[in-house]
């Protein structure tokens, strides 16, 4: 038996499995402790490590570390109530009066779940400055956004709330004419549905069909065309799209500005060719600085809840933490698209879910600790949480499951599915 002490659990663990026994480093463990004692960061109540290394896997020849978490309490002290707290990004201490508001570990956007976890280490001048920028944006124009209105999570008659510079739908069609024009989610028959909007089709440089430009992106005369899109030559046509004259009018009018000369010659109405009523369309989404940093204050403020406070306000977040707060970079990626699906049963064309997956875990050499999140099962963000940990090691290997239709929230649960290091992975067990 061999005995470790992990300081600032907030829960017990009954059974914790640890792939690399080496990975307990007690010597990282002796030496974090001492300056936490020197720092006075050791609390009244701690968690006790107990480790039985003699365990066998029954399924693989692996060997399991199964490890307990045995509570220990000191004398208690008479200590005045705290009236103060340390913020979990911008590390200042605020009085309790600061945090009147509670912070969502999955945003409200995203669905609201029974017990819903919130943090009160986040200080309500942090809380409020996430609401009004990479909440509210990303949540009204990203892949994901779009997705709250298919998955009908966002009521179809706000449809037009959504825009379009992270995210776009496109028509998908097996007729040239109609390949690749811009739709845009609105209401039908209270449902969302896709529809046609004003456009302009300019011919591809390289000849393969049209590009399509929006009325409003041929209005912003500082942006150019499309690199990929030319104007016409001689014999050749732009095609306008348009719901009435008045609407065609304006869009002659946006190509005048642009000194783009167009003469209307032939006219023609109809309706897009379907199948049972239905046409194929694309979901184009693109990803920039502030999707990283939403998704990265998810996989953070999930980590705060697993882990308590305490651990996250280290200073070996820190990276995470100034990026998702003020955007700063470092060296390396601290948030990347991933091709790997969260559930090891999952594929990258057959996902047994639509809810949200995050998740936190050590990485194979357990140097660094990684988030993944996944909104809607979707795309599969991998985030850097701490690169070179640098304090008191514990164990860390959870994952939620966080369905937008039960509203239910599920751990979950790890799966050994062969040998080798990439066989450890997250199921789920509903």
């Amino acid at each position: 038996m061999r005995t470790i002490t992990a300081y600032g659990l907030e829960d017990p663990c009954s059974c914790v499995i640890i792939p690399n026994p080496t990975a307990l480093r007690p010597d990282r463990h002796r030496d974090a402790t001492m300056r936490a004692r020197a720092n006075g960061m050791v609390p009244d109540t701690h968690w006790k490590l107990v480790v039985d290394m003699n365990r066998e896997n029954p399924l693989t020849s692996d060997v399991l570390v199964l490890a307990r978490m045995e509570r220990v309490r000191t004398p208690a002290a008479n200590k005045p109530a705290p009236r103060s707290r340390v913020c979990i990004y911008c590390l200042r201490e605020r009085p309790l009066s600061d945090y009147r508001k509670r912070d969502h570990v999955m945003p409200r956007a995203f669905g609201g779940f029974e017990n819903s976890p919130t943090l009160d280490c986040v200080c309500d001048d942090c809380n409020g400055y996430f609401g009004r920028t990479i909440e509210r944006e990303i949540s009204r124009d990203s892949l994901e956004g779009l997705l709250r209105v298919y998955k009908g999570m966002k009521p179809a008659s706000e449809a037009g709330d959504l825009r379009s510079k992270r995210s776009r739908l496109e028509l998908n069609h097996e007729d040239p004419a109609w390949e690749g024009r811009h739709l845009v989610w609105a209401e039908g028959q209270g449902k969302p549905a896709a529809s046609l909007v004003p456009q302009v089709g300019f011919p591809r440089r390289d000849g393969q069909g049209l590009v399509y430009v929006l009325e409003r992106e041929l209005a912003d005369l500082s942006k150019p065309l499309p690199p990929e899109a030319r104007l016409p030559g001689a014999g050749e046509t732009l095609t306008l799209l348009s719901s009435s004259k008045e609407m065609t009018e304006s869009l002659l009018g946006l190509l005048a500005r642009r000194g783009i000369s167009f003469q209307p010659t032939t006219h023609s109405e109809g309706h897009v060719v379907s199948v049972d009523g239905h046409a194929g369309v694309g979901i184009i989404g693109q990803v920039d600085e502030n999707t990283f940093r939403y998704v990265g204050k998810i996989a953070f403020n999930y980590l705060a809840w697993r882990a308590g406070a305490d651990f996250v306000r280290l200073e070996s977040f820190n990276p995470i933490r100034a990026f998702v707060r003020h955007g700063t970079q470092v060296a390396y990626p601290l948030v990347r698209v991933v091709n790997e699906p969260i559930l090891t049963t999952d594929s990258p064309d057959r996902r047994q879910t639509d809810g949200h997956l995050v998740m936190a875990m050590w990485s194979e050499d357990d140097e660094y600790l990684i988030g993944r999140v996944s909104l809607f099962n979707s795309l599969t963000y991998s985030v850097s949480l701490a690169a070179t940990f640098q304090d008191v090691w514990r164990p860390m290997v959870t994952g939620h499951h966080f369905d937008h239709r039960s509203r239910r929230i599920t751990m979950l649960v790890i799966a050994r599915t062969g040998q080798g290091p990439d066989s450890a992975g997250l199921t789920n067990p509903i």
